[in-house]
């Protein structure tokens, strides 16, 4: 079979993959571009938009989802976690853990990781699914060996973007038998990484335009082609084993099909669903403000029949009232009119006014009841939005915060275990390609800054590279042992100021009898728990104190070494004296006796 044969028979197969996919979940894509849509107020259809026009009367709608979704991406963010690596084993394991620990940390501590993490948070939010892809790049840098330093990256993919493997069940989608990421590339961009002659094969993506006379086929300013970056699993009969291809691929060609470098077992992917698997339906995925799309829809609904209504007349009058029914109701429905009507009408009650009052109040109470229960479905209330107005204790409105988190307690679990997941892939990634030497800044739980090495290179004392067995001697050597995950999340409030006070106060009393000596530094951290603003300026003085305590203990040392010194030279000083007298008497007692 020649390569040309080979290659379309690849590429009928992916499209029949991406196919597959879009079948099964066009469903919830199309939630999740609502979704999307309700989120930026685009909420009305469009023969509501064209009745709107007709009577003049402006389009109106409250957005709940924009009030919700702001509030629990605020709540997301300040929210903590502490991730840490284990060594299954003792000695080396357990040493390198703490290292591992912090380039994780760092990994998962810059400003392209939290900016790919709020995507993220936000699809879990809107398709019940969210998806990074990690990656492992050059930074450009080499360590004293010519080794290049690399770094781990994480790529934010849209639900809409994806192609995902419908069948797929483990909580991770670490079954996938396939994924493909579509996306709209510049085609003079693809030059620098594929052959001239494979990207010229790449067909440049058009797009309809419509309007009321034609549509027309354009294609876009920039020149670019559609392209999929796409992984598989294929089972190999000879090493028996899933061996993953990676490929870049269009429709017309194969820009590059490879074998993963990576040494793992899946997909360099974290695919993480909020809601429970549907097991007759997998593909069937549905994000957290889901069923608040009814609910949405009903207050728009009553928000425009409440306005129409205070926006129009309804009147009741005989016909002998007036004499040309369509003139004056033509002429009343007038900001400012004065109607003229036979003698007797208004006198006799010809001619009522029918007021709505009280079908604008009926409209407005279906809007406050709509409003509580879409925060019961989203397990939230008032407190944890910020729209309490009830007058409570600072204790009573901190419980019903938390009871009210309680119903964001999916979202926050699903996105902690991506965190986890992340990190479980970064793992083997790390031990792979971080083998230069490299400096790691790390911010400490006191705000100060540290810094450690990995693979460090020895020096002699001539500052060369020391070497056994003709290869450079490294500490810090991240290539060996086996570790484990664990991702301890903090909670977003962890009781009253009060009860803290009282618990850390309790605790003092019970220390000052059995440790004393720990008060001052249990004082700093009661100040800290409680978040109090002078807690850094306690550390500063805690800090001095000890330095002034242990300069006035040198001072004191070296005056108790003088006096030591000094009563030294008078003890000898005066057993020289005693020396020279008792000589001094045997000289004599020696002359007598002569």
């Amino acid at each position: 079979m020649n390569k040309v044969n080979k290659d379309y028979k690849l590429i009928e197969r992916f499209k029949k993959q991406v196919e597959e996919s879009e079948f099964h979940f066009k469903a919830a894509k199309e939630r999740d571009r609502k979704i999307k849509d309700y989120l930026k107020g685009d909420q009305l259809p469009e023969d509501v938009k064209q009745i709107l026009q007709e009577r003049e009367q402006p389009e109106m709608w409250e957005n709940i989802f924009k009030s919700m979704d702001t509030k629990i991406a605020g709540l997301k963010i300040t929210s903590k976690q502490q991730i840490q690596a284990l060594g299954r084993q003792r000695g080396s394991d357990k040493v390198l853990a703490n290292i591992i620990t912090n380039i994780l940390k760092s990994t998962q501590d810059s400003t392209e990781w939290w900016a790919m993490k709020k995507r993220a948070d936000a699809s879990f939010r809107t398709s019940g699914i969210g998806i990074i892809k990690l990656k492992v790049y050059n930074t450009g840098e080499l360590d004293l060996m010519g080794v290049m330093q690399k770094n781990i990256g994480h790529d934010h993919i849209p639900f809409s973007q994806a192609h995902i493997d419908p069948f797929a069940i483990a909580p991770d989608y670490s079954d996938s038998r396939y994924f493909h990421h579509e996306r709209l590339l510049v085609i003079e961009s693809l030059h620098k990484h594929f052959d001239k002659s494979k990207v010229d094969k790449l067909q440049e993506y058009t797009q309809e335009t419509t309007n009321q006379y034609n549509t027309d086929t354009t294609s876009l300013y920039s020149k670019r082609a559609k392209v999929y970056y796409g992984y598989e699993k294929i089972w190999s009969q000879k090493e028996k084993r899933d061996i993953i291809y990676y490929m870049v691929w269009s429709d017309e060609v194969i820009l590059e099909r490879k074998k993963l470098q990576y040494n793992i077992s899946r997909f360099p992917i974290s695919i993480r669903r909020m809601d429970e698997l549907d097991e007759e339906n997998p593909a069937d995925v549905r994000g957290l403000y889901y069923n608040l799309l009814p609910i949405q829809d009903r207050i728009n609904n009553c928000h425009l029949r409440a306005i129409h209504m205070m926006g129009t007349n309804k009147f009741l009058f005989e016909s002998d009232a007036v004499d040309d029914a369509e003139t004056f109701m033509e002429e009343y429905s007038q900001d400012s009119a004065v109607v003229e009507v036979k003698s007797g009408a208004i006198s006799q009650n010809k001619i009522q006014d029918v007021k709505q009052y009280n079908e604008i109040a009926n409209l407005r109470n279906e809007i406050m009841d709509l409003r509580r229960v879409a925060d019961d479905i989203i397990g939230l209330n008032a407190e944890v939005l910020g729209n309490a107005v009830n007058r409570m204790s600072g204790s009573a409105i901190e419980n019903r915060q938390n009871a009210g988190l309680i119903g964001l307690q999916e979202f926050i679990d699903t996105s902690a275990e991506q965190d986890k997941d992340i990190a479980e892939l970064e793992l083997p990634l790390i031990q792979q390609y971080y083998k230069a030497e490299q400096v790691y800044r790390i911010v400490d739980k006191n705000e100060a800054d540290g810094y450690f090495i990995a693979n460090k290179l020895q020096l002699d004392n001539n500052g060369a590279v020391k070497r056994a067995n003709k290869e450079p001697v490294r500490t810090n050597n991240l290539s060996i042992g086996k570790y484990d995950i664990t991702l301890q999340q903090m909670p977003h409030s962890r009781g009253s100021t009060a009860d803290r006070q009282r618990m850390w106060s309790e605790t003092m009393k019970a220390f000052q009898v059995t440790h004393p000596h720990l008060l001052p530094q249990m004082q700093l951290l009661a100040l800290e728990d409680t978040e109090s603003p002078v807690a850094m300026q306690m550390r500063e003085l805690i800090e001095q104190d000890k330095q002034n305590q242990a300069q006035d203990g040198q001072e004191q040392q070296k005056m108790a070494m003088d006096k030591m010194q000094l009563e030294m030279q008078n003890m000898m000083a005066k057993i020289e004296e005693l020396n020279s007298k008792a000589n001094l008497n045997n000289a004599r007692a020696g002359e007598l006796s002569k």
